[in-house]
């Protein structure tokens, strides 16, 4: 077996040039416009549940974010934080999974087209991505990082 390629960052490459096989061919034709916030959504991401790391209440990042949670989430975050609920809360991370999995089905059933990592499986490299900085895993659950679409503009938060 061939010894993957590696981008500037070190981050193996796939011979098909995809991390997630099938993502690119989901993504034609698609052109990033919102005519306003009313108009029917014509495609939009949505996440999977390949990786389903609950996140830590105890980083700079979520203080501030969990100051307020009622006292059975805040002891809920306190016992699975940092962890991957597949594996350690197995009963609700197949809730969330058919939710999100249902999520994506009423999308199609409604004519939305949809980008979603189907494969089941998310690489390390990408679940582990803001690590340096938060000590927390990506949570795959989510379909992508905060923005918003302005007419043509894309803006990242």
């Amino acid at each position: 077996m061939s010894e993957l390629q590696r981008d500037e960052h070190g981050m193996p490459i796939p011979e098909t040039g995809e991390i997630i096989p099938g993502m690119t061919e989901q993504g034609k034709g698609i052109k990033c416009y919102v005519h306003s916030e009313y108009a029917p959504l014509k495609a939009c991401l949505v996440g999977n549940p390949s990786a389903a790391w609950m996140p830590s209440g105890e980083t700079w990042e979520y203080a501030n974010m969990f100051a307020n949670l009622s006292d059975e989430f805040r002891a809920y975050i306190k016992k699975y934080g940092g962890t991957d609920l597949k594996e350690t809360d197995p009963e609700t991370y197949e809730k969330m999974a058919m939710e999100s999995d249902a999520l994506a089905a009423a999308y199609r059933k409604a004519g939305v087209k949809i980008i979603r990592n189907e494969t089941g499986h998310t690489p390390d490299y990408l679940i582990d991505y803001n690590i340096s900085w938060s000590k927390q895993k990506q949570f795959t659950l989510f379909g992508a990082s905060a923005f918003e679409v302005f007419g043509h503009c894309l803006v990242e938060l």
